[in-house]
């Protein structure tokens, strides 16, 4: 998780859009959102897509996604991922990707960041600013130009 992340710990009260992921990793739930619809088609997505032989409670995994102009931001948190091989972790990712690309006339969105947290720490990153897919430890800080335009329900203004 972010906050497991020093460096991001540290440069957190030079950059605002820090504190901007934090509030939205506040935000993850497992219960359905009808505000939030895009979470509902990943998780159908992911409980279709994602064959774990019950490794993963898949009702147990919360959503939260944003919007910000043609960005869409997809955060996960599975706490269950223990018994998965780290480099098997990433098909989660690519399913939340294929899932994206097949919606994307209807989302308009150009740009995804998707992110999956553990436990403990973040686990897979994949942006348009590249990726962290190892499956064990990954740079949270791709995920941050996400916010580099204001977030219209976030914070203020990063200007």
């Amino acid at each position: 998780m972010i906050w497991g992340n020093y460096f991001l710990e540290d440069e957190e009260k030079n950059d605002l859009r820090i504190t901007y992921l934090k509030q939205d990793m506040d935000r993850l739930t497992s219960k359905s959102d009808a505000e939030d619809a895009i979470s509902e088609l990943i998780k159908q997505c992911v409980d279709l897509g994602v064959d774990s032989d019950g490794e993963i409670n898949k009702n147990a995994i919360k959503y939260f996604t944003r919007r910000n102009g043609k960005k869409l931001l997809v955060l996960l948190e599975i706490k269950d991922l223990k018994g998965i091989e780290p480099s098997s972790r990433r098909v989660i990712v690519d399913v939340i990707a294929e899932c994206l690309d097949y919606l994307n006339d209807e989302l308009n969105v150009n740009k995804y960041y998707i992110c999956v947290e553990g436990n403990w720490n973040t686990l897979l990153v994949k942006t348009p600013n590249g990726s962290d897919l190892g499956g064990k430890y990954a740079d949270d800080a791709l995920l941050l130009p996400f916010y580099n335009e204001y977030v219209k329900d976030s914070l203020p203004s990063l200007e």
